[in-house]
């Protein structure tokens, strides 16, 4: 089934600008991160900053990752591990998902049109039929699709939440889905799903949702890994989960939009 579903959901594997940075690291980086920083929080047209993103990512693609990811990380300091992990897709910064917004996010990573509204369907049409809510809180469709182990830190008390205790639990999570590996290739995806799957209820309708699940999870993961060059490695998770990776990946001149509104 899922071999099947990947033909209408996977994004293809992104190149890596190894040699690119490779060289540009041979060679001293005459990358401003002061003036990149200024630029952000300063630069009043879109259609500029957009342009003057795009020039940097060509230019310094590694720095230029970095310190788009450092940005929002300070951006998303004082909001749940949830809402973190969902921000990329919040374009307008209204701290809800909806349809039209998570399509153009899929579209921004590079996904095409009819993968970017089948994904869409999948994360806010379960929510819907889930929660039988047209616009369906995002932490209740969190919790449908994960276990109470992963979502007790997520779904935080947005006046009483942890960071420190937020980022420990990361850590362990994450480090036992690494189990010592240096990165996750394509058979381990299959392998980190089922051990997923394992921390659901075993029984009743809970088996049957673990099963519906499965093979949308390992496409999930996949389309994740593509994104990051065809392995993930414990930096991408971190990211992955405290929801930078992927204004690190989007297209520049698309991650202007959600500076300007995260001002």
């Amino acid at each position: 089934m899922a071999g099947i579903l990947s033909f209408f959901l996977d994004v293809p594997v992104k190149k890596q600008n190894s040699e690119t940075e490779t060289f540009s690291e041979e060679k001293k980086s005459n990358f401003l991160p002061d003036i990149f920083r200024i630029a952000l929080k300063n630069m009043k047209s879109e259609d500029k900053l957009a342009k003057y993103l795009q020039k940097q990512a060509q230019m310094h693609p590694k720095e230029y990752r970095e310190a788009i990811q450092d940005y929002f990380k300070e951006k998303l300091e004082h909001r749940t591990g949830l809402m973190r992990h969902v921000s990329f897709f919040d374009s307008e910064n209204t701290s809800t998902l909806h349809f039209m917004d998570v399509v153009q996010g899929f579209k921004d990573l590079g996904f095409g049109a009819l993968s970017a509204y089948l994904n869409t369907a999948l994360v806010i049409g379960g929510g819907i039929l889930g929660t039988q809510e047209l616009e369906p809180p995002i932490e209740k469709v969190h919790n449908l699709a994960h276990p109470l182990t992963h979502t007790a830190l997520f779904n935080q008390n947005p006046f009483k939440f942890n960071n420190v205790a937020h980022a420990k639990y990361l850590k362990n999570m994450i480090e036992r889905k690494m189990k010592g590996r240096d990165q996750l290739g394509e058979k381990d995806i299959i392998e980190l799903v089922d051990e997923i799957g394992k921390q659901h209820p075993k029984n009743g309708l809970g088996k049957v949702f673990v099963e519906l699940l499965r093979p949308l999870q390992i496409i999930a993961f996949t389309n994740v890994m593509n994104l990051c060059g065809g392995s993930l490695k414990q930096q991408d998770f971190e990211d992955f989960y405290n929801g930078t990776l992927f204004y690190g990946i989007a297209e520049p001149s698309s991650v202007a939009h959600r500076v300007m509104t995260m001002r």
